[in-house]
Parts: structure tokens; C-alpha cells; sequence
């Protein structure tokens, strides 16, 4: 009776998005990769959970297989799309495509205009192109010296709103931009500068010396300079906004709610101060009777209320990001940085498996050696292990044979032969490749079995005459067999078995034959996720050998994700490569999406963009070409092909980093502010502080640590003491990890021992037992010197079995166990003062020696610390750059770092230390070192 088969429907590609025009999501194909039947395209808004109706924005094209470009139309302004396709016919349906997101174009307003309507109103008109926006923020800029100051924002509207009445101040040069959002989009127009008219009152003069006050009017007709009674009180602060008290004459209109926070301008011996508002008024009663004080502060945008969800980002950039958001103009002084830190070498299997996420089982690299290598993702079997009785190997010049030799099955005397392979990872059922190279000069059948399964079965009613060989993939020969009929190849080892017959006994047809013979060149069973069997080379080089592909071991590549302790603006590799041919490379980068390569080259070296908490060392290694003499697939090269049978292994990974002195922040931040400035300013041992800014006519907000900034100011020092601690400088630093769990470590057992792969063992962790769950018992906990099955070395990591235990010598088994990783180093000096930590942060031996390094070099001198006094009156609003590193007694080229800062009658006092103390540089370590540094 008549055979059915359903072929293969191959998937659909990931499609490509564009939205070109309004409204509009294309998609495009590029190709069809099948050929029959219908693809089917559905969109929907990102973050919907259902793909049908139910979900917003839902829409779908079913169009014929080899439509290639379709539009989803009457989409929303600025929203995002996600968009997922797949093939279909009557008989199979492919799987869906991962979801592709795109934004659909979002227009900008338009024709915005901006007219001055009086003094202190400028009307603002604009058109509204989308049909999707979530509102409107207003901002401005002002004109200060023919230069313009940063924007601010001064208004968020609804949507569909066309027109806002800005508030303005006389006799000011001011641009306006309005922006249209959504969650997803941002789109922009600016009108031109317009000038807001003067009110026509000639300012006054400021004095040379002394004070002056302005503070402008609520009913926009000018300002007022209240007569001053006596002397300002000034208080500039750090880590804080700056204030000033002005006693003047007693009037009610100062108590009045419509002059509370109209804006201030205060002078001191001619110089503007950062005071921008008048915030309070108090009565005082004095000598002379009662009087007001009022009170003007500076710096009040840092009132305003900032939200962010902040990702591994460095606390300097935080800041920067946050002062951005008052609208003044900011200075951070750069962060502390260091290049050329040594993060370690990753070299032994701990190291591997701590810094990459390899499964042991599933993955096609071995890193339990001792260095990272590929492992065989292509099996072929030579020929002599080939032969059986009956089934011998042939030779023929004349042929196109690999060393002019094939494995001879004679169909006629309906022969067998079956052998063993190795495989050393899982290759799942549906990736599993069985390719012969073949000819086909026999009548009958040949039936192939994997594991004995059987999947091929090859008919032939006549004999070809012909001995050229081809590739043919033996499970496309199987009947109706699907994947789901034969099973993953496991690790270890398994057989191939080839049958000749005059007939199938799963067919019921006449016998065939049976005459003639197969001819066997090379058989490969190869995981298809790396390599292509489209691609199998057919041709010989001078050699006899085929030239190109299948290899024995395919490229891989492996990303180890470094953590160092402090954060990275770059790095540098050196790895130790047992070849460089081919495609070996070596690459760093702060993301996965971002690594730069070298190839053919043991080494590479690369600056960051941006710091980053961690980055990634990647490594891509595979096959060098080999010969006979010097690889471990000998006689593939004797009889198949040199292509690629030599492992390229890493041995050691040595990584340096460039270090940047900014903690890394991961955060929701919803506070004000003032309050997220100061947090992340003490988190990165820096001080900020509110000054007036002539160039751009505002205020400028200075961050900085202590002696970073120069200046011309030298306020005396009212008094110092300083202090230095000896015991806190330390001759050596040991650092021990978190205990890391080990299981199913295989070893071979002996009666003078085997070294594991870790030392350091946890006593009474282990559990050891063989392939089959049998457990066995130590000397130990026998409790008898001559009974038990093995003693362990813990601290060396070392197993040996007794001679009268039930463990055998040579056979394999397998141990869990707990280790904990340690590092330590020491200096050459004359005192011993050695420090011992324990980090659970820590995961390897690696890492450990690093934190270890890091302790001594941050603790190889004693700490220094002084009480410095500045006035407030000498420094002004300065106190930042009265700080120099001349005016303190620093050892050598320290740098003072804050340990306080108090605010008393007209003086600020700081509490500085030369060198982080002790227990600094451990909660230093810990913090960089755990996944976060989410605040609470």
C-alpha cells in the first residue's frame, strides 16, 4: 500500500519592523522559507497578555507563504508593538517567532509660537499632531549674557491641550519648548527667543560694600530694597541649601501670604549670593523694639520631588543625572580613578564555574579540566574500528575516498557490522545528525540503527556501477520516523549498526536483491545546532583528506561575567591559548551586546564608554587544523580530514581593570532632591554645595570630594588637630568565601589517593558513591582505624580508598562535598599584623585573592585623621573650594576623605580622614561585591 509522509515546515524567520509612516507598523519578511501554505503575522501592544482579541491593539494577517511585506494600520501615536509570525499549512504549524518590538512614529508638535503679552506673561500656541499623547511639559531657558542657561520645566499639561499662559520675568530673553509624551516616545518643538519688557523703574545701583536686598514685588510693578537694621546672618552650607537672615523695619505687607516665595536677590560687598527666594518672615523683638527677619534661601529647585529607577550606575552619574533634572547648571567633579587593578587569573575549575553558567551536561565545553575547551560536537569513527567479520577496508586510487579507503559491506552476502561511539555532552533527539559518506552499488536493503533504533532503511532494485561516494543524511532515510522516536544522546558511549538484506521486516514488500555492495567512506554523527550538513565538504585536498567541514570540534564561545570590586571604565585580557588559528578570539565589553574582539591573538585591551559594575571576558574557541602528531583525534586525521580535529584550549584568563572610585548604585529613587543628592553624595565620599554663578547668571551646584578642587581662597584655619593610627596598617590580609557546594565530582578511586578538584574541604560535607547510588562509608565515621571505604584530606583535597573497603581501584565514582574558597597575600615589611575576613560575597579562590589585595593595598599605611574649623564669614559661599590640600597637613599625596560635617555659630566643622579605616574597605567590598546596591 501507498506510503504517507509530512515533510518538515521549516520556520518562520524573525521579521524585520519599520514605522516609516504614521500610524503604521510594516513588516517584512526579507524571505520565505517555505514553500506551500500560509504565514500567519499577529500584532498587540507590548505588555498584553494574551495574543487574540482580548488583548489592546490586537490585529492579524494570514497571507500566502510567500508574502514577504504587509502594514498593520490605525495604530496609536508613540505606543509600542510587539509582532510575532509563523508558518502554517493543513498538515503542520511552525513555531511563533519571538515577539519584535517596535514604536510607532510619534509627530512632534507643531507651530509652536510664543507671544509676550505683558511684563510677566508670555501666551505659548501650538498645533497637536498625535492622537495618543499622555500630556504636554512646558519648559524655558533664559538668556544670561547673550549665552542661554539650561531648560527647565515649569509646566506639565493634559493632553489634547493647544495653548499655555507662562509666567515671565520683566525684561528677560527667555525661549520656550514643548514636548508631547507617552510611556514610550518623546516628541519636540521650540519657538523662537522673545524679550519680556521692562517695567520701566530705574534699577539701583549695588554697593560696593555691604549688603543689598531685592525682592520683587507680587503685582510685577518692580521690586523692593528693605532698608537693612544690622548685619545679615549668612549661612553657606555643604551637603545643604544656603540661607540668609536680614533683619529690616517692622511692616505687615511681609507677613502677607502673596509675598511669600517671590523671588529674592541678595548682594554681599557687591558680590551676588545663591539666594533666590524669599521663603519666611519672623518677628523679633530687640533692643530698639520689634522688627522682621526675613528669611531667603538659595537652591530651591532641589525641593523638587525625583523619581528614577536606577540601574548599575555610578554614583557620580547618579548625581549628574539628578542635578540635571533641577534645571541650574551643576559641575561633578570627576571620580577618583585608578588603571591598570589587578582583578586575577582564572585558572582552575572553580574559577570557570564561578564566573561562567556552563552546564557540565547540556553544553559542548568542558571546563572541569582545569581549562576551558571544546568538546566534540562531530564524531567520526575510523575505519579499522569499522570492520567486522565480512567487513573489511578497501582501497581504490581511483575514487574520490578519503586516503583512497572505504569500508567494503557486501550486500550479497548480507553482511553487518556495528561499532561504539562517544559522546560527551547531551545532544537532544531533534538536533542529532547522522551523516554517511556513501556509495550505493548494491541491490536490497541496508537498515541503519542508532542505540538499536532503528532509523534508516535504503532500498535498492538495482545496482548503480558506481563508487563515488556523496553524503547522505541516514535520518531523512527512515520511513515515517519522527524525532520523537528515537532519544537524546546522552554522554557516554553508544553504537552504530549497519544491516545488509534481502528485506525490510517493517515493510511488506518482495525481497530484494540481494548483490553488490556499500561503500562506507567516513561516517559522522554530528550535533546539527553546529554544524550545517549543507555545508559538508565533498572535495579532497592534496593530501587525500577532505578539506573543509565536518570538523571534530566546532567554534564556541564563552562569556565569563567579571564582578571587581570597585567599578571598571575598561579592562585588559590575557589568556593563555594552546592555538590562535582559525576562529579563536578574545573580547571585553561591558554587556553582552557590546563586546569588542581580537582574533587570532592572545590578548586585548579596551576603555568603556561608561563605568560599569561588571563586564564581560569573552573567549571563543574551537578546532585547530591538526596532523597525526599532535592532537587527540589521531586516526580521523589518518583516514578523514585534518579540518579542525586539535582542541583550542584556554588555560589562564589574566584580567585587569581600570578602576573608578564611585560606588555603583541600583535604586528606586522617589524623594527629594536635596535628600537623593546627599545620599548618593555620601555614598561616593563627596560633599555638594549651592554657589551663584556669574557666567550663567544662577546657580551652579559644585560636587566634590575634600582637596580635589583647586582655588585661590585661603580662609584661615581656625584650628586643627590631627591624629595617626599605626594599628590600622597591616602586614597581610587572608580572606576566606562563602562555603560553595560541589556535586557529582567525578574521580577514580586508588589506594594512594586522587587529588579532587577543590582543597579546602568542609569536614564530614561529603557524600560519596558510585554511578548506580550506592554509598559508601569513611575511616572516620566507621569509627574503626581498619574499617571504612576511603579517607579524605580535607584541608588538600585529597581521597584515598582502604585496601579492605568495598570501593575498587580504578573504578569510577562520584563525591559531593562543600568547599570554601581563600586568597591571601603578604607584604615585605619588619611588623606582622595579619588580617583574616570572611566575605560571603566571595565564590572563588579567584575572587578571594582579589579582596585579599585589595584590603592590603588599602590598608599599607596608617591612618591619619583631622578636625578642621573653616569660618563661614572668611570662605563666604565657597566652603567647596576653601578646602584646599595645602591648607591641611596631608600625608604625602592622600587624599582627606569625610567622615562628618557639623554646622555651628558661624563656623563649619569637618572631621576628615586620610585612608579609609579597617572596616571601611570591608563594607566596601561587600557592597560592590553583592548583586545590588539597592537602598532602602
Amino acid at each position: 500500500m501507498p506510503q504517507q509522509f509530512t515533510t518538515e515546515l521549516p520556520d518562520e524567520d524573525q521579521p524585520v519592523l519599520g514605522n516609516g509612516v504614521e500610524d503604521e507598523v510594516a513588516v517584512d519578511r526579507e524571505s520565505a522559507p517555505t514553500n506551500y501554505g500560509s504565514v500567519r503575522i499577529q500584532i498587540r501592544e507590548t505588555g498584553q497578555s494574551a495574543w487574540d482579541s482580548s488583548a489592546t491593539g490586537f490585529a492579524e494577517f494570514i497571507g500566502a507563504y510567500d508574502t514577504l511585506t504587509m502594514e498593520f494600520v490605525g495604530r496609536a501615536d508613540g505606543e509600542e508593538y510587539e509582532v510575532r509570525a509563523r508558518t502554517e499549512t493543513e498538515h503542520r504549524t511552525g513555531a511563533w517567532t519571538e515577539p519584535a518590538a517596535i514604536i510607532t512614529q510619534f509627530p512632534s508638535p507643531s507651530g509652536l509660537t510664543a507671544t509676550v503679552a505683558d511684563p510677566t506673561t508670555v501666551e505659548l500656541v501650538w498645533t497637536d499632531n498625535a492622537d495618543n499623547e499622555d500630556g504636554f511639559i512646558v519648559e524655558e531657558r533664559r538668556a544670561y549674557e547673550g549665552e542661554f542657561g539650561p531648560w527647565r520645566q515649569i509646566a506639565t499639561l493634559p493632553p489634547d491641550t493647544t495653548a499655555f499662559e507662562a509666567g515671565a520675568s520683566p525684561d528677560t530673553t527667555v525661549e520656550y519648548r514643548v514636548t508631547a509624551f507617552t510611556e514610550h516616545s518623546a516628541a519636540s518643538d521650540t519657538a523662537g527667543a522673545v524679550t519680556t519688557p521692562a517695567l520701566g523703574l530705574k534699577p539701583r545701583g549695588v554697593q560696593a560694600s555691604g549688603w543689598h536686598v531685592e525682592v520683587e514685588r507680587p503685582d510685577g510693578a518692580g521690586v523692593v530694597e528693605p532698608t537693612i537694621l544690622a548685619d545679615v546672618t549668612a549661612s553657606p552650607r555643604l551637603n545643604g541649601k544656603p540661607e540668609v537672615r536680614i533683619p529690616v523695619p517692622r511692616a505687615d505687607k511681609w507677613l502677607d501670604e502673596e509675598w511669600e516665595r517671590q523671588p529674592m536677590r541678595v548682594w554681599r560687598d557687591g558680590e551676588r549670593l545663591p539666594i533666590e527666594r524669599f521663603d519666611d518672615a519672623r518677628i523679633v523683638r530687640g533692643d530698639g523694639g520689634d522688627y522682621v527677619e526675613l528669611v531667603g534661601r538659595g537652591g530651591t529647585a532641589l525641593n523638587a520631588r525625583y523619581q528614577d529607577e536606577v540601574r548599575d550606575q555610578s554614583a557620580h552619574d547618579v548625581m549628574r543625572d539628578v542635578l540635571a533634572a533641577t534645571g541650574y547648571a551643576y559641575t561633578v567633579d570627576p571620580a577618583p580613578a585608578d588603571a591598570g587593578e589587578l582583578f586575577g587569573t582564572l585558572f582552575e575549575p572553580a574559577d570557570w564555574r564561578n564566573y561562567t553558567d556552563i552546564n557540565d551536561l547540556l553544553d559542548p565545553v568542558d571546563i572541569e579540566t582545569g581549562a576551558v575547551a571544546p568538546r566534540r560536537t562531530a564524531v567520526m569513527t575510523p575505519l579499522p574500528q569499522l570492520e567486522s567479520a565480512g567487513v573489511d577496508i578497501v582501497s581504490d586510487a581511483t575514487t574520490n575516498w578519503t586516503t583512497s579507503n572505504a569500508l567494503e559491506i557486501d550486500v550479497g552476502e548480507t553482511r553487518s557490522t556495528q561499532w561504539t561511539f562517544e559522546t560527551e555532552y547531551r545532544i537532544p533527539a531533534d538536533h542529532v545528525g547522522v551523516h554517511f559518506r556513501v556509495a550505493y552499488d548494491f541491490e536490497g536493503y541496508l537498515l541503519v540503527y542508532l542505540d538499536d533504533q532503528k532509523i534508516a532503511s535504503v532500498a535498492r532494485s538495482q545496482r548503480s556501477g558506481d563508487t563515488s561516494v556523496e553524503w547522505v543524511d541516514m535520518l531523512q532515510l527512515g520511513g515515517g520516523r519522527t524525532v520523537d522516536e528515537i532519544d537524546d544522546l546522552d554522554p557516554g558511549q553508544h553504537t552504530l549498526r549497519i544491516e545488509a538484506s534481502e528485506t525490510d521486516p517493517s515493510i511488506p514488500q518482495a525481497p530484494l536483491g540481494p548483490a553488490g555492495s556499500m561503500y562506507l567512506d567516513m561516517p559522522v554523527v554530528v550535533d546539527e545546532r553546529e554544524w550545517d550538513p549543507s555545508t559538508f565538504a565533498n572535495t579532497l585536498d592534496a593530501s587525500g583528506r577532505l578539506d573543509g567541514p565536518p570538523g571534530v570540534y566546532s567554534t564556541q564561545t564563552v562569556d565569563f561575567r567579571i564582578q571587581p570590586i570597585q567599578r571598571a571604565t575598561g579592562a585588559t585580557l590575557t589568556g593563555t591559548f594552546s592555538d590562535t588559528t582559525n576562529d579563536q578570539a578574545i573580547g571585553v565589553g561591558p554587556i553582552e551586546t557590546d563586546v569588542q574582539e581580537a582574533t587570532n591573538t592572545t590578548s586585548i585591551d579596551r576603555d568603556f564608554a561608561s563605568s560599569t559594575r561588571d563586564f564581560i571576558a569573552r573567549v571563543t574557541l574551537g578546532g585547530a587544523d591538526g596532523d597525526q602528531a599532535d592532537g587527540p583525534n589521531d586516526g580521523v586525521e589518518q583516514y578523514y580530514t585534518n579540518y579542525r580535529t586539535v582542541p583550542q584550549t584556554l588555560s589562564e584568563l589574566t584580567i585587569e581593570y581600570d578602576a573608578l572610585g564611585s560606588p555603583s548604585i541600583t535604586d528606586s529613587l522617589d524623594d527629594p532632591i536635596e535628600e537623593v543628592l546627599t545620599r548618593k553624595a555620601q555614598r561616593a565620599n563627596c560633599i555638594w554645595e549651592v554657589q551663584w554663578d556669574a557666567d550663567v547668571g544662577g546657580p551652579r551646584i559644585i560636587v566634590s570630594q575634600i582637596g580635589q578642587r583647586t582655588s585661590d581662597a585661603d580662609p584661615d584655619i581656625a584650628n586643627y588637630d590631627v591624629s595617626k593610627d599605626l594599628s590600622r596598617e597591616v602586614s597581610g590580609a587572608t580572606v576566606y568565601g562563602r562555603s560553595q557546594p560541589v556535586e557529582g565530582e567525578a574521580f577514580t578511586a586508588s589506594l594512594s589517593g586522587t587529588n579532587l578538584a577543590n582543597d579546602r574541604i568542609r569536614a564530614n560535607t561529603e557524600r560519596v558513591y558510585a554511578p548506580d547510588g550506592a554509598e559508601f562509608e569513611s575511616v572516620e565515621e566507621s569509627g574503626d582505624e581498619v574499617a571504612g571505604d576511603y579517607e579524605i584530606e580535607y584541608q588538600d583535597g585529597f581521597i584515598s580508598i582502604t585496601d579492605g573497603g568495598d570501593m575498587t581501584a580504578g573504578q569510577d565514582y562520584l563525591i559531593d562535598y562543600s568547599w570554601q574558597p581563600v586568597g591571601s597575600t603578604e607584604r615585605d615589611v619588619s611588623f606582622d599584623n595579619h588580617r583574616v575576613e570572611t566575605l560571603n560575597a566571595i565564590r572563588s579562590d579567584t575572587a578571594a585573592a582579589g579582596a585579599a589585595s585589595f584590603i592590603v593595598d588599602e590598608l599599607d599605611s596608617p591612618q591619619w585623621e583631622a578636625e578642621v574649623i573653616i569660618p563661614q564669614r572668611e570662605a563666604g559661599f565657597a566652603l567647596v573650594d576653601a578646602i584646599a590640600p595645602s591648607q591641611l597637613p596631608s600625608p604625602g599625596d592622600e587624599r582627606f576623605e569625610i567622615r562628618s560635617i557639623d554646622e555651628g555659630a558661624g563656623e563649619i566643622s569637618l572631621t576628615l580622614g586620610a585612608r579609609l579605616s579597617a572596616g571601611d574597605v570591608i563594607d566596601k567590598i561587600e557592597r560592590s561585591l553583592s548583586e545590588t546596591a539597592r537602598e532602602v
